[in-house]
């Protein structure tokens, strides 16, 4: 777009409290338009970045030319702005927000932070499987230990983001717990299974990564819409399947080595494999729009989360598979 003369912005950090002092300027061509949430405010705000006279933008609707934006902070990296005819984005919303006046979070960085996690993934779950493998060893400790812990750690994550350099290693700890003790006992029982789901699972990240890169396929708002439903009527099987599973009953098909259940699993896979092109995108979106470094941390955390239900997920349609024989 092109910004008049009066715009403050370039190369500049400019911030202020009081909403009445941001300069405002009129978009007179929109370059770039892209539909992208910002992953740092609830809301999102409109994000530009570049240098005049075109500033490529990403926000959540298309937006007019001719519209007046007021701006709200202003960095030599990022812009963020809100139209001001948007009664939803009020001065409390970017008061409260998360800025990134320091290095902000890149890609690369995030992608050294999933490394990490996947190295602490690695050594806890070798922990486990060493103390649960065997005929006679007992895994459930470990099992209880990764679930109790990763969930809490997952919720504090989750809402507390600014605490995912902290937290997010500990959930990588603690389902490491979970994974080694689980694959041990179903190796115990299917040997070789562990490592094959190992094998398919980054055979699938490396694979869509390289897609992603190479643009072929795209986060699209229709695709991310289908994938968000999607992966809420799974987890609201996996719910009353649990549910039920209380009161000493179980989901039919679903669980089981026939048909119906083989089909299910795949689909759940294919479901799960999809989530990382959401995590992708994340990453992408989130170091486009400026955000605190932290969110290198959280943006790792959100890619092990779907990575760790893959491997789940996998490792169960090969114990259907192997029960089947």
């Amino acid at each position: 777009m092109t910004l008049g003369a009066s715009a403050p912005c370039e190369g500049l950090v400019y911030q202020t409290q009081s909403p009445h002092a941001f300069p405002s300027v009129t978009i007179e061509r929109a370059v770039g338009a892209g539909k992208v949430k910002s992953p740092v405010t609830d809301p999102p705000l409109l994000v530009i970045r570049g240098t005049s006279p075109e500033l490529r933008f990403y926000t959540p609707r298309a937006i007019r030319i001719g519209t007046q934006v007021k701006f709200l902070h202003c960095s030599s990296t990022s812009i963020l702005f809100m139209a001001s005819n948007n009664p939803l984005l009020s001065s409390d919303v970017i008061t409260n927000a998360p800025v990134a006046l320091g290095a902000p979070m890149t890609v690369q960085g995030a992608v050294q932070k999933t490394g990490i996690l996947l190295g602490i993934v690695s050594l806890t779950a070798g922990f486990a499987w060493d103390r649960s493998k065997g005929l006679h060893a007992d895994a459930s400790a470990w099992i209880l230990a990764g679930v109790v812990i990763g969930l809490i750690a997952a919720l504090v994550t989750i809402f507390k983001k600014e605490w995912s350099p902290v937290s997010a290693p500990i959930y990588a700890a603690a389902e490491g717990l979970l994974l080694g003790g689980i694959s041990a006992t179903l190796d115990t029982r299917f040997p070789g299974i562990a490592l094959q789901a190992c094998m398919l699972t980054f055979g699938t990240l490396f694979g869509l990564l390289g897609a992603y890169r190479l643009g072929w396929v795209r986060a699209t708002e229709q695709f991310k819409a289908v994938v968000m439903v999607g992966t809420m009527a799974v987890a609201l099987v996996y719910l009353v399947s649990m549910v039920v599973n209380l009161f000493g009953a179980q989901v039919p098909f679903i669980h089981s080595s026939g048909t119906i259940g083989i089909l299910f699993s795949v689909a759940v896979v294919v479901l799960a494999a999809m989530n990382l092109i959401l995590d992708f995108d994340f990453m992408e979106q989130a170091a486009a729009a400026g955000s605190p470094r932290y969110m290198e941390w959280y943006a790792a955390f959100g890619l092990m989360v779907s990575l760790i239900w893959l491997y789940m997920e996998i490792l169960k349609l090969l114990a259907k598979l192997a029960d089947r024989r």
